[in-house]
C-alpha cells in the first residue's frame, strides 16, 4: 500500500477559544445553556457547540494510491491546501484516505469524534458527497453532504458525528483516532465534477484535571 503527502499538524482549542472564534467568523447563537450553544454558521450549518470540553482538529494526509482513486489529482485531497481540489465525475469512484495527522498522544477523555470536508461541485445544480469512516478495517455509517458551485472557492460541510457509528469503538481512545480511515465518493454526478480539497477530524475531549 502506497502512502503520499504526509504532514504533521493539529489545531488545539479550548472550548472558550472555539466559541469566540465562531462568533468572530459570523456565527449566530440560536440558543445557549451553561453546557452547550446552538449556533448557525454563515453557510447555514447548525452546530451544537460544547462549552465545557476542549477540541483538537487533525486532517487526513494520505490516501491508498494502490486502490480506486478519484479521476483528477487524488493527492490534492490530502495535501492540506484548500485551494487544491481532487476531482471526480463518476458516481461510485471511492477514494480511501488511509492516514491522518493524529499522533496518538493521550490528551484526555474523548467525548465526540467528527469529520467534515472542504469541497464544491464544478458545474450547474447540486450534488452529494458521501463519507464513510473506517474503524480498524470495518466500515462505519454513510454520511452525506450536499454541495454546489457556490462559492467557487468551496466551503466546509457540516460536521458528521461518527462517535457512535456502526463498528465505532465503544470507548474511544487516541489510537482509534490515529488509525481512523475514511472512504469518499460522489453520487449521481451526471457530468458534474465533485471536488474535495481537505477532510478534517475533530475530537472533543475532557482534559485531565
Amino acid at each position: 500500500m502506497m502512502k503520499k503527502l504526509k504532514f504533521k499538524n493539529a489545531i488545539h482549542q479550548t472550548c472558550r477559544e472555539h466559541y469566540e472564534r465562531l462568533l468572530k467568523e459570523g456565527w449566530i447563537v440560536l440558543s445557549q445553556t451553561s453546557q452547550v450553544a446552538r449556533m448557525l454558521s454563515p453557510q447555514g450549518n447548525i452546530e451544537n457547540v460544547d462549552l465545557l470540553n476542549d477540541l483538537v482538529t487533525y486532517y487526513f494526509n494520505s490516501y491508498d494510491a494502490g486502490a480506486n482513486v478519484w479521476d483528477s489529482n487524488p493527492g490534492y485531497m490530502v495535501d492540506n491546501n484548500t485551494a487544491n481540489f481532487a476531482a471526480d465525475n463518476e458516481a461510485g469512484d471511492t477514494q480511501k484516505c488511509d492516514g491522518n495527522t493524529c499522533p496518538g498522544t493521550n490528551l484526555g477523555t474523548i467525548t465526540k469524534v467528527e469529520i467534515r470536508a472542504w469541497g464544491r461541485c464544478f458545474g450547474t445544480g447540486t450534488n452529494y458527497l458521501y463519507f464513510k469512516p473506517v474503524f480498524d478495517g470495518s466500515n462505519g455509517d454513510d454520511h452525506f453532504h450536499e454541495i454546489d458551485g457556490t462559492p467557487v472557492e468551496g466551503k466546509w460541510s457540516a460536521y458528521a458525528d461518527i462517535t457512535t457509528d456502526i463498528n465505532a469503538p465503544g470507548t474511544w481512545n487516541w489510537s482509534d483516532v490515529q488509525s481512523l480511515d475514511c472512504l469518499v465518493w460522489g453520487i449521481d454526478l451526471g457530468g458534474q465534477f465533485a471536488q474535495v480539497s481537505k477532510i478534517e477530524i475533530r475530537v472533543t475531549y475532557t482534559p485531565p484535571s
